[in-house]
């Protein structure tokens, strides 16, 4: 399964990897790794290894521990982003006077239950609907509405402000990082109208900068010259080759994409009516990558990103079944071919 694995993964030119720490029942801390990408227009989800960590969890440590994984499963340069859980949850101690402000605040949170799903994903695209589905709280679901007792109105503003602390939808600073370039590249949220007039041009900017770096492999001079000399006219006695024309040698020389505007792409993709909100980016991409090859070099890249550590949480539930008190005598070794086995057979 590891050979399969790295042959796969060898194929792709960008993956994510999510991280997250649990313990065991031994009292032994295991980090895992588990890896996201796009293949054959779907997103994939795979584990790549559950370890023991004996050292101390700080960040010098994990970042070793990544650094090493990454190198033995050979995708050094291959790695866009790290998501990983921001360590702050609290434990709710629940009164009765707190389960019946939960049944006033269930709307609200049917709401949020929603945008919690659809960013916990794996193997559908989850990074772009970040600042959308914030924005959609923020402005919809979270606004005051009259009728609505005092701790739903505190309950609303308590998330808001969260939301608010957590993602600045109006920071400009924040126009490169990779959910906003996502949702530019997202069929169903490129017209990026969650945003403010000016958020939203440096967002196109800062993708156009990478979509003009974008190059692929065509004929370069040298391939050209020694083309060109492999059809000069055979010596004596051989058949003679055809000598192409002056023209052709040129274009050989410029190589195949010289012609092509900068904003050959890029025009006609912002201008694609966006699909809805229901339905699947990849398969957009999957019927129109031959249309847009660079910004469907950059989608392959940026909508591989899980939006959350979910991945990896979701392997805690497997590990705990395997390491359970009947079995609390597995090796780390063995515990981490198990959870591989079990996430990706």
């Amino acid at each position: 399964m590891v050979s399969e694995l790295k042959t796969t993964l060898g194929t792709v030119e960008f993956v994510a990897i999510t991280t997250d720490s649990w313990t065991a029942l031994t009292t032994e801390s295991y980090v895992t790794i588990t890896c996201n990408f796009i293949a054959d227009s779907k997103v994939n989800s795979c584990v790549l290894q559950t370890r023991a960590l004996e050292e101390r969890h700080s960040a010098a440590n994990l970042a070793d521990y990544l650094k090493t994984s990454v190198e033995q499963w050979g995708l050094d340069g291959k790695v866009v982003a790290t998501t990983t859980k921001l360590a702050d949850a609290k434990t709710l101690e629940l009164i009765d006077d707190h389960w019946q402000t939960i049944e006033e605040i269930l709307p609200v949170l049917h709401s949020v239950k929603i945008a919690s799903e659809a960013l916990g994903g794996e193997n559908y695209v989850s990074v772009s609907m970040v600042y959308p589905l914030v924005q959609s709280l923020l402005s919809r679901h979270l606004q005051m509405s009259g009728g609505e007792s005092q701790k739903v109105n505190e309950f609303k503003n308590t998330v808001a402000a969260s939301l608010k602390q957590r993602i600045n939808i109006a920071n400009l600073q924040n126009a490169g990082k990779t959910p906003l370039l996502a949702s530019a590249l997202d069929p169903r949220h490129k017209h990026l109208r969650f945003l403010d007039e000016n958020m939203r041009e440096a967002v196109r900017e800062k993708l156009f900068e990478q979509y003009q770096s974008i190059s692929f492999d065509v004929r370069g001079a040298g391939a050209a010259v020694a083309a060109a000399a492999a059809c000069v006219p055979a010596s004596d006695g051989d058949e003679s080759v055809p000598v192409p024309s002056h023209r052709r040698r040129l274009s050989l020389f410029f190589g195949e994409d010289y012609r092509e505007s900068s904003r050959d792409e890029w025009e006609p993709f912002l201008m694609e009516p966006c699909i809805p909100p229901d339905e699947d980016p990849m398969n957009w991409w999957q019927d129109n990558t031959k249309r847009f090859k660079k910004l469907g070099r950059l989608a392959h890249r940026y909508l591989c990103v899980p939006a959350t550590s979910v991945p990896a949480e979701r392997v805690f539930s497997a590990a705990g079944l395997i390491v359970n008190r009947l079995r609390c005598r597995l090796s780390p070794e063995h515990v981490d071919m198990l959870v591989f086995l079990n996430k990706n057979m």
